[in-house]
């Protein structure tokens, strides 16, 4: 899991810095169904309930190292949530910020607020993030400092005062909680309260109903290419592969049903992680496929058109 990469030793002390003077501030729950903790006799931390995407949370002063009661070791904020007392893992929380999402396409995430300081890495559209509050106050500045957490990026889950540019980030209150519902809506297995989650999103009526109508139909999609999945076996395998022309990177196996998530580049090089035969019934022929990654890139490809390396 995500929460267990570690934070860059320069983003931790940067952080601890910035909470000092944060004690009493509100701060935003950027992970759905973050864990919350409470303190045993003997210093352990123990999981007792869970908070909502989105939740604002009293900083209470205290962040510290613990051990849970499972015996992984974790930073912890002290906070206070609808009124209880409890400590939640730093990789879901930030005092002094608000909710916002990504509004932008791919956004790159820079590592100060210099243009020549970008990163090669980009968080998704619609992630929702939190905003440092000094940082929103700025309005004149180009760039925003945020704290993420997202499995799709590569170095580390876990975004902690990192920037991006201002005009990639919705702020809106309204049009946030709107983004937050359709974000836990994505999340959810279950048919009803998916839909009605959805709804609930679209009737706040903020600016993006349209684009949670599309995200619901999307999420309706991903749940059909899930069980496909489910229904097919793909063998696990660690090959490098490299691009022998301009690829369209599949959602699932298939090229009827599939969709398209991304494009892999003539000459990109790649790790292929698992392999699937496709059986053609009618010819009784097999089609090759895998799935590959190059850094935020990922999905399926048919073999024949990827060169495997010696």
């Amino acid at each position: 899991r995500g929460e267990l990469q570690s934070i860059t030793d320069n983003n931790q002390s940067s952080a601890e810095k910035s909470t000092a003077s944060s004690v009493g501030a509100s701060g935003v729950i950027y992970v759905n169904k973050a864990g919350l903790y409470t303190e045993t006799d003997d210093g352990k931390m123990k999981w007792v309930a869970e908070a909502s995407l989105g939740d604002s949370a009293d900083y209470l002063g205290e962040k510290k190292e613990a051990d849970r009661t499972d015996g992984q070791k974790r930073t912890f904020f002290h906070v206070k949530l609808n009124g209880k007392a409890y400590w939640v893992q730093d990789y879901s929380y930030e005092p002094d910020t608000v909710s916002a999402f990504i509004s932008g396409q791919d956004v790159i995430l820079y590592k100060s607020e210099s243009l020549a300081a970008m990163t090669d890495e980009y968080i998704p559209q619609y992630t929702i993030i939190a905003v440092y509050k000094d940082s929103l106050e700025k309005t004149d500045n180009k760039f925003i400092k945020i704290a993420a957490y997202s499995p799709e990026l590569i170095s580390s889950w876990v975004v902690k005062e990192k920037y991006i540019k201002r005009d990639a980030v919705e702020t809106d209150r309204t049009s946030v909680e709107a983004m937050i519902l359709a974000q836990v809506g994505m999340e959810s297995k279950n048919d009803t309260i998916r839909t009605e989650l959805f709804q609930n999103a679209i009737e706040i009526g903020s600016p993006y109903s349209d684009t949670i109508a599309a995200l619901q139909s999307l999420s309706e999609i991903i749940m059909q290419e899930e069980i496909f999945m489910k229904d097919i076996t793909s063998e696990k395998i660690h090959e490098k592969v490299t691009a022998a022309e301009d690829l369209n990177l599949f959602s699932i196996p298939d090229i009827h049903s599939a969709r398209t998530v991304g494009i892999l580049k003539a000459g990109t090089t790649a790790t292929a992680s698992r392999k699937y035969l496709k059986k053609d019934e009618s010819s009784e022929s097999e089609e090759e496929w895998l799935y590959v990654q190059s850094k935020q890139k990922k999905g399926w490809v048919q073999a024949s058109l990827i060169k495997k390396q010696q």
